[in-house]
């Protein structure tokens, strides 16, 4: 359990529900939530909905620390990006929700490995201490 990105103190178990796949294809975040809705599964929290979202407005909103118990300073953000598009086109105008694309981005100053012996010749750090 060495840590090797952002250390965490979480008030949550480890693991945060931010995709649910069928096959190849990704289901709408609507989906996700109703699916995961029931369960005590943490899912990340949404900083946007809507229209578009520069990257720094997106930083502002996560503060330093992020929504999820960040120790270290968050390392960035991800989009996740649908549309709602013809499911007959030209017949009724009925309209399906779909996943295009999700994308994330880093800090440019964040520094990968930094508490990974091989990398930065420093002591090993360790999630639990």
């Amino acid at each position: 359990m060495q840590a090797h990105g952002t250390r965490y103190q979480l008030e949550h178990e480890p693991f945060v529900v931010f995709d649910l796949m069928a096959g190849i294809a990704r289901a709408r975040y609507d989906e996700l939530i109703a699916r995961t809705n029931s369960s005590e599964f943490v899912t990340p929290t949404v900083i946007h909905r809507g229209g578009p979202l520069s990257i720094e407005a997106a930083m502002k909103k996560l503060n330093t620390h992020g929504f999820h118990g960040a120790i270290d300073e968050v390392e960035g953000a991800v989009w996740r990006v649908e549309r709602n598009e013809l499911a007959n086109p030209g017949k009724n105008g009925e309209r399906v929700g779909k996943v295009d694309f999700l994308v994330k981005y880093v800090r440019p100053d964040k520094e990968d490995g930094i508490y990974l012996p091989e990398i930065s010749g420093r002591k090993p750090v360790w999630n639990w201490r």
